[in-house]
């Protein structure tokens, strides 16, 4: 399977906001003034698509959780994240959210070991 094929299957398949990013991916990739440093961009995109949109899943899940409230810790230590939204900001989000106390996902059940493999990934934060 090429490249073309596979990043419109996850295109098609990924929820609206990751799957508009991986279309900026595959428009920038076939562009016939293709630059190596958009695609590297719209890739950065797609990431952060995928860490905001995990996050929100989990920030909905855990507050569902808590009776619509998020935990006092969790919030405190979230703000200061918020302010700041960057990329390393999001994964930070992810993980805080996913390693609370009592985190478990019904709605993506595999996204406690995904955010456990984020966690050794650095990102400029």
């Amino acid at each position: 399977m090429d490249r073309n094929s596979t990043l419109q299957q996850l295109a098609e398949a990924a929820p609206l906001p990751v799957a508009h990013a991986v279309g900026e991916l595959i428009e920038s990739l076939n562009s016939r003034r293709r630059n190596p440093r958009h695609a590297l961009f719209d890739l950065c995109i797609v990431i952060e698509s995928v860490l905001r949109f995990l996050s929100a899943v989990a920030l909905a899940e855990l507050s569902a959780q808590h009776q619509g409230r998020l935990p006092k810790a969790v919030a405190e230590r979230l703000r200061p994240l918020i302010k700041a939204p960057t990329m390393g900001a999001w994964k930070e989000i992810l993980l805080l959210l996913v390693q609370a106390q009592d985190f478990k996902s019904a709605l993506l059940p595999e996204m406690d070991d995904f955010a456990n493999a984020l966690g050794g990934c650095s990102f400029a934060t």
